[in-house]
């Protein structure tokens, strides 16, 4: 192998530029590095995997993509929404979580066109079954950006709002005197509220 491929910040700086599937003319969207030269990358060796999926994974915009992680005998699309067909067993959390520790942005609804919902089933087991991560789905997450169109999801944004949070916004439904608002509002790490 290359020395090249031995330099974590010379792979870092490759996969970073490499092709990207772009969602639109917002910087934002075009950091989603999807490319199969990615993906074919991570494949390649353990140690260019680690850094390919750290950046393959950095920035989330449909949780889909990370509950899609479980086997596919145990979800499925049902009328849109992502559903569990059974509770995922502790091998199978292992790899969800592997993935999980990777996400550092997440901006569910986002690309509406490309995101399907979660269940509140599934959010409820979620809520139930997220083993050994202090009860954060997503435990390095350092940034979210929530948009929900009702106050149903409102009480699972819990399983996102870990102390590291830097940023949060939420976009809550229009009526402002729901009780969950105020609830979800005293969950967030004072440093990190920069919209309601």
């Amino acid at each position: 192998m290359h020395r090249f491929w031995e330099i974590d910040e010379m792979v870092r700086l490759l996969v970073t530029n490499l092709p990207v599937t772009n969602f639109g003319k917002r910087k934002r969207f075009r950091r989603l590095r999807t490319s199969a030269t990615a993906v074919a990358l991570a494949c390649c060796s353990k140690q260019l995997s680690a850094i390919v999926l750290d950046s393959l994974w950095e920035d989330v915009f449909d949780l889909n993509q990370l509950l899609k992680c479980f086997p596919p005998n145990s979800w499925e699309m049902r009328d849109g929404e992502f559903a569990f067909l059974r509770c995922p067993s502790t091998k199978e959390w292992d790899r969800f979580s592997s993935y999980a520790r990777r996400i550092r942005t997440f901006s569910p609804c986002s690309i509406p066109t490309q995101v399907r919902r979660v269940s509140l089933e599934a959010y409820h087991l979620l809520s139930m079954q997220t083993p050994n991560l202090d009860h954060h789905l997503v435990p390095n997450l350092r940034s979210i950006h929530w948009r929900s169109d009702s106050w149903e999801s409102i009480p699972f944004l819990r399983l996102f709002l870990n102390p590291e949070l830097k940023n949060v916004r939420f976009d809550f439904p229009d009526d402002k005197a729901h009780p969950y608002r105020s609830a979800a509002v005293s969950l967030i790490p004072t440093r990190a509220l920069t919209h309601l």
